[in-house]
Order: structure tokens, then sequence, then C-alpha cells
């Protein structure tokens, strides 16, 4: 499942999986065996985002457990990031076991740059008062 008009997230995959296509299947899979979903699209946007820093998103999802693990091979990258501190936008590839567990990953990423845009807009509002 894509979204967006970059190859980022399929070139991202083999790197980050040391996998590959399949195209008698249309799966991906890992050397280890393993089968690879990822849901990605450049054009994450959110006005309240702006000022976050690469930084700040990397500890964002840290905290949030969101972030990509070696280990599982499954979890979220970040890129085009240049365009997040002034324009509040960034790309996303969620990779995990299933179509639907990306997805839902997707969603949980949204949520949280909703909830963490959301506090950073309070906190400027505060201090401007």
């Amino acid at each position: 499942m894509r979204e967006g008009g970059t190859t980022h997230p399929y070139l991202m995959l083999p790197l980050l999986t040391d996998g590959y296509y399949n195209p008698d299947d249309g799966l991906y899979t890992t050397r280890s065996g393993l089968k690879r979903y990822y849901y990605a699209t450049d054009n994450v946007c959110n006005e309240n985002l702006r000022g976050f820093t690469p930084e700040d998103l990397t500890d964002i999802f840290v905290e949030h457990g969101l972030h990509f693990h070696a280990a599982t091979q499954t979890g979220v990258v970040f890129h085009l990031i240049s365009a997040l501190s002034e324009f509040g936008k960034l790309g996303v590839t969620c990779i995990s076991d299933s179509q639907t567990n990306s997805l839902r990953l997707y969603e949980s990423i949204i949520r949280v740059l909703e909830m963490e845009g959301n506090e950073q807009e309070r906190a400027r509002q505060m201090f401007s008062s």
C-alpha cells in the first residue's frame, strides 16, 4: 500500500530488512523468511508541527515505541524531514508484518503527531500571551 509519488519507501525497505520483492507472489520477504508490508506517504502535513526538529521527531517516536526496530524489522522510518521545521511536513514509511498492521502503525503515528503538535501549539499560545 503506497500513497505518494516517491520511491523512497521502496528503496528503504531492502536497506532496512535485507529482503527482496518476489514478483511471482507480489510479496516482500526478509532474508530470514518473514513477510513485510509497508504503508508510506510523503505528505504528512500538520501546521502545528512547524518548529519541530528531526531530533524532536526521533525523541517523540522512541518515547512512544513507534521507531523502527532492527530486531523485529518493523516500525516507522521518516523521510523528507527537511520540510518539518518550516512547513510541518514530512514523509513516513510504516513497516509491519501485515497490511492491516502497517496501516494501524500509520494511524498511530498520525495520532501521536497530532497530539504532540497540539501540545506545542498550546505552549506557543501560552508564551505569546
